[in-house]
């Protein structure tokens, strides 16, 4: 039980970063599949790992987008409103990106200043 929680948890870990690299790889892929196969191999291993950077840097902000994406649906369906919805994802992306890059910091901050 305990190596089967430890398992998916390490796969709950990875899969973001999984699932951008299988998109960076596929975009890649697609860009000279028709033309150079082997080049398009390599360009799929390089969008792959572009995109698992990507992710891994602006993980604060894809994150609070997702969640502000989410809030605005559910109000776009409670009120019916555009303009509601819009104004909703883009106040709480700004909110939640701010504090999750200022909790992000600190804690890197104090992390080195307890080492040294």
């Amino acid at each position: 039980l305990l190596i089967a929680f430890l398992t998916a948890g390490f796969i709950a870990f990875l899969a973001p970063y999984l699932l951008a690299g299988f998109v960076g790889f596929m975009f890649g892929v697609g860009l000279l599949n028709p033309l150079y196969m082997d080049l398009a191999l390599v360009l799929g291993v390089i969008f792959a790992a572009i995109a698992i950077l990507l992710f891994y840097f602006f993980l604060p902000m894809s994150t609070a987008l997702v969640g502000s994406i989410i809030v605005g649906e559910v109000f776009l369906l409670w009120t019916g409103s555009t303009v509601f919805l819009l104004a909703t994802i883009v106040v709480l992306f700004i909110i939640g990106s701010m504090f999750q890059i200022l909790e992000l910091s600190s804690a890197v901050t104090e992390e080195f200043t307890s080492e040294g």
